[in-house]
């Protein structure tokens, strides 16, 4: 356990002085118990927890269980999460998908900064299934009632008090089944 413990140190320091030679403040800590649940507990008081995910699928994730999984159900702090192989992108751009909840909206400033610090595009999504426009003649996705959703979608941070000046922000509006599209 002493072998494992050094090797995390080790590791952890390596991390975080490529950070601080970037300007950042690092700290490090290394904790006992279950994974997600120790993220959880020390990243309570986080502005946003950072976590990789390895994305199994199928009979390995469920033998396996998701830590990133586990914690994003237990947390009330922004996780943002990267997929583990892909180890030399380039953020270009942050799709942000909304679907008119408050909720939805919370992702819209850490998207706008983190697409302000990294120079991406951010683009705006929201998907009108495919029964709501059958009942509700203004969610018909006619090319007037697409061209009007784009515009709500852009109008979105505006209204929430983001700046958006500098950053490039594109609208996209699908009529799907949410989760697919």
């Amino acid at each position: 356990m002493l072998g494992a413990r050094t090797e995390a140190e080790a590791y952890l320091n390596k991390q975080a002085a490529r950070l601080r030679a970037e300007g950042l403040v690092v700290g490090t800590y290394i904790a006992d118990g279950r994974p997600a649940q120790q993220i959880v507990e020390i990243g309570a008081n986080a502005a946003l927890i950072a976590m990789a995910t390895h994305g199994y699928s199928g009979l390995r994730r469920w033998a396996l269980g998701s830590v990133t999984d586990e914690s994003l159900r237990s947390t009330k702090t922004p996780i943002f999460v990267v997929r583990s192989e892909k180890n030399d992108w380039d953020m270009k751009r942050i799709l942000v998908s909304l679907d008119g909840s408050d909720l939805a909206r919370l992702a819209l400033k850490p998207a706008f900064d983190i697409a302000r610090q990294s120079g991406a595009e951010v683009h705006l999504f929201t998907v009108v299934p495919p029964s709501v426009g059958q009942f509700d003649p203004e969610l018909r996705l006619d090319r007037a009632g697409s061209d009007k959703l784009r515009e709500r979608l852009l109008q979105e941070p505006v209204d929430i008090g983001i700046d958006t000046s500098g950053i490039t922000v594109k609208s996209h509006v699908m009529e799907g089944f949410v989760a697919e599209a």
